[in-house]
């Protein structure tokens, strides 16, 4: 995080916090707060409603929208979209050995 006289920046975290599943995550069955100060004030300022609804409407709204479609790609872009889909997790060298494109 970070305070500068015009604003206020705040630097996600990335991934789940460990005792929090993928499943109660996307059902919003469990919220962890992982800055109970700046949520408590954001809450007290309106500026959030509740607590963990925040993915179940960015799962509706996305739910709503068209989804992308995958025309017109180049060979390239075809082979990286076949590895992405393959993999859960990977890193940006397994994926350029795995396309090819460390060569």
């Amino acid at each position: 995080m970070g305070m500068y006289p015009d604003r206020i920046e705040l630097v996600s975290l990335g991934s789940l916090p460990a005792n929090l599943s993928p499943a109660e995550h996307l059902q919003g069955q469990v919220s962890v707060l992982r800055n109970p100060k700046l949520t408590g004030v954001l809450f007290r300022l309106r500026y959030i409603e509740q607590f963990g609804t925040g993915i179940q409407k960015i799962l509706a709204v996305y739910e709503a929208t068209l989804q992308p479609t995958v025309e017109g790609l180049t060979a390239d872009e075809e082979r990286l979209l076949e590895q992405m889909q393959s993999y859960r997790s990977y890193t940006r060298n397994q994926l350029d050995v795995a396309t090819g494109f460390d060569n």
